[in-house]
């Protein structure tokens, strides 16, 4: 049985402004200027949600059948005693690294422009276990390793405030695992691991 994450999102909460520019962005003769590089470290709590699907095989690999109809995962899950799609959630501590640039044509005020990407180590497990027609349960789990991002900014600044929206493209890597089990503690029927990098888009805004 193949088992296919199929989505996963990951909030990643900042411990402080991890984007501040080593200190107060530059000023001159008054003005702020939010032009130059910068670092900055996370800590938080994050929390992640996946539908994960699960297609039966029925032919070399599909492994043993097991009772009361002695059926392939196929119609297994035909007949609701798999899950053919099953929603998990979870939660756990996440930290890492974020580093950016960022442009101000006029300091003191306006656009600011910038790009940031930041890597994020996460200890998220979700995990969740459902219960088949004939009371046989099929646990499925799954743990975020890390989360990245690489983003645009755009914003305006009010002299030392800056409020902008941020977009661009994220990636995280999961380890999905799948346990089917027969009925009152009988024979695992099913039980494998799969690990993915998985992609999609990021969006989001904030201040600074």
């Amino acid at each position: 049985m193949k088992v296919l994450c199929l989505s996963a999102c990951v909030l990643v909460a900042s411990a402080a402004a991890a984007s501040a520019q080593s200190g107060a962005p530059a000023t001159s003769r008054g003005a702020t200027n939010w032009t130059g590089p910068y670092v900055g470290l996370t800590l938080g709590y994050g929390s992640a949600s996946a539908a994960v699907e699960t297609r039966g095989l029925n032919g070399p690999g599909a492994g043993p059948v097991i009772g009361p109809l002695f059926e392939n995962t196929v119609n297994a899950i035909r007949n609701d005693r798999r899950p053919g799609r099953l929603d998990i959630n979870g939660s756990g501590i996440v930290g890492g690294a974020v580093a950016g640039y960022n442009y101000q044509p006029n300091p003191g005020g306006g656009l600011v422009f910038g790009v940031e990407t930041d890597l994020t180590a996460t200890s998220i497990r979700a995990d969740a276990t459902s219960i088949g027609s004939f009371n046989e349960p099929s646990r499925i789990s799954q743990r975020t390793d890390f989360v990245g991002t690489v983003r645009g900014r755009v914003g305006v600044a009010f002299d030392n405030v800056l409020v902008y929206a941020t977009g661009g493209f994220a990636y995280a890597r999961t380890a999905t695992a799948a346990t089917f089990s027969g009925a009152n503690g009988g024979p695992v029927a099913f039980a494998g691991r799969s690990n993915s990098l998985v992609s999609g888009a990021v969006y989001g805004g904030g201040v600074e």
